[in-house]
């Protein structure tokens, strides 16, 4: 799994950089943040496929909600 799985360090520090540049409610990035430690912890862990995806699934669900809530507000 770990061989099918590359995230490193910089692309953690990169999601992280957009989300602050994002400017959403605290709650919002504090939810998007968590997941995204969460799924990041999966990987780094060496987690069952399914664990690992299904945080990848839900940091991005997330990150969608964000993205309709920016949609909303133009």
């Amino acid at each position: 799994m770990a061989g099918q799985v590359s995230v490193g360090a910089a692309e953690g520090v990169e999601a992280r950089r957009v989300l602050f540049s994002l400017g959403r409610l605290s709650a919002d990035l504090h939810a998007a943040l968590g997941a995204l430690d969460d799924f990041e912890r999966a990987i780094l862990e060496h987690e069952d496929r399914v664990v690992i995806e299904a945080r990848r699934l839900k940091c991005l669900a997330i990150l969608d909600r964000m993205g309709g809530l920016e949609k909303k507000g133009n």
